[in-house]
């Protein structure tokens, strides 16, 4: 017999300040409290197998977890900003790994295996190298602490990790008539702590081809993404050492049409003349 005790009257409470300086400098700071509940997968206790002896499952009993967050920014021109940030999690909920030395197979379950705290810096800038190319690039390093009791309830296990992550997109416009376009993005992170779990590095690279025929009515585009099968992750857990090796082939090759339809000088013509009748109207 398990017996779960529920508190139902918390309080979420959000808020947010923020101070303009000028037009050049803008500042912000957020403070909220959430609570995350369980989807349907992670509570169905009824098995999925994968193999004869290895197979996933829910928790009927996960309880939700809840996060507190304070951030504070700081923007300058609109065009560069950098965030500092801390987040705490208590009834941390996630998905763990059992390994079953008898018949040799595994299970994932779901469990509330503790608290985490995560805090880190985000960078971000928005620059035009020339009239031809624009550039947003974004990097991220934070740190994360968990402090778990699920493998071992007579004591708590406590791992941290720093990582870093960094995202390039570009665009470029290939002709004078900005008829032609062209986006390139790049995504690298760097190994990072998931609970239990330390995932490898991995990149990615994506790129895109964007035409506009018959006054811009008619566009073309055709996206790439992960060219060079570079989104492997491997994943090992810190307690028992077991290593999974996952690929969710993210390789694909999009191509996408459009055609506008109407008038777009008649469009133009009711949005300028709109103004006019309504205030005929009102004389």
């Amino acid at each position: 017999l398990q017996t779960t005790e529920k508190k139902y009257f918390q309080l979420f409470p959000t808020a947010y300040v923020q101070y303009t300086r000028n037009e050049d400098n803008v500042f912000n700071f957020n403070y909220s409290r959430r609570i995350e509940r369980p989807n349907m997968g992670m509570i169905n206790p009824f098995r999925s197998y994968q193999t004869p002896s290895s197979y996933s499952q829910g928790n009927p009993f996960l309880q939700p977890s809840f996060s507190s967050n304070f951030e504070f920014s700081y923007t300058f021109k609109s065009k560069y900003t950098i965030t500092a940030y801390t987040q705490g999690n208590t009834q941390v909920a996630t998905q763990v790994l059992e390994v079953d030395t008898i018949s040799k197979g595994f299970h994932f379950n779901y469990a509330n295996i503790g608290k985490s705290t995560n805090y880190g810096i985000n960078l971000s800038a928005t620059l035009q190298p020339a009239k031809w190319w624009e550039t947003n690039i974004q990097v991220f390093a934070f740190h994360a602490t968990v402090n778990a009791n699920y493998y071992n309830t007579a004591s708590t296990n406590t791992y941290n990790r720093t990582a870093i992550v960094v995202e390039n997109d570009n665009s470029f416009t290939l002709n004078s008539k900005k008829t032609l376009l062209a986006e390139i993005g790049i995504n690298y992170t760097g190994g990072y702590i998931d609970i239990y779990n330390v995932h490898s590095p991995n990149a990615n690279f994506d790129c895109g081809l964007k035409a506009l025929f018959l006054h811009k009515s008619l566009v073309v585009g055709v996206n790439l993404n992960d060219i060079f099968k570079t989104e492997f992750v491997t994943s090992k857990n810190l307690y028992n050492g077991a290593i999974s090796d996952n690929y969710y082939d993210a390789r694909t090759l999009h191509l996408n049409v459009t055609y506008k339809f109407g008038n777009k000088n008649l469009r133009s013509k009711r949005e300028h003349t709109g103004g006019a009748t309504e205030e005929s109207r009102r004389t």
